[in-house]
């Protein structure tokens, strides 16, 4: 979890950069700041949630809520060729 919230704190803070960045452009484009409308919610999001959301680690090692499954116990193994008993 302190890995997911660094991350998103780093988020944000590019965020604040883009928009430093747009504040002292002298063209348009340089004022353009569209991709904080995506980026500022994302990092925000990976602060505050308490679902852990990175995808860095196997299903098993990952810490799950009471009451939620983890990815691991949702997964079925393939069975190609193999026939299975009615």
């Amino acid at each position: 979890m302190r890995k997911q919230r660094r991350i998103g704190l780093a988020i944000i803070a590019i965020s604040a950069a883009i928009v430093l960045l747009a504040f002292i452009g002298t063209t348009p484009e340089d004022r353009n700041a569209t991709i904080v409308l995506l980026t500022l919610p994302l990092g925000i999001y990976t602060m505050v949630t308490k679902k852990y959301i990175l995808y860095d680690s196997e299903p098993e090692q990952i810490e799950t809520p009471p009451g939620e499954q983890s990815l691991g116990a949702t997964r079925k193994e393939p069975h190609y060729g193999k026939k299975t008993h009615c």
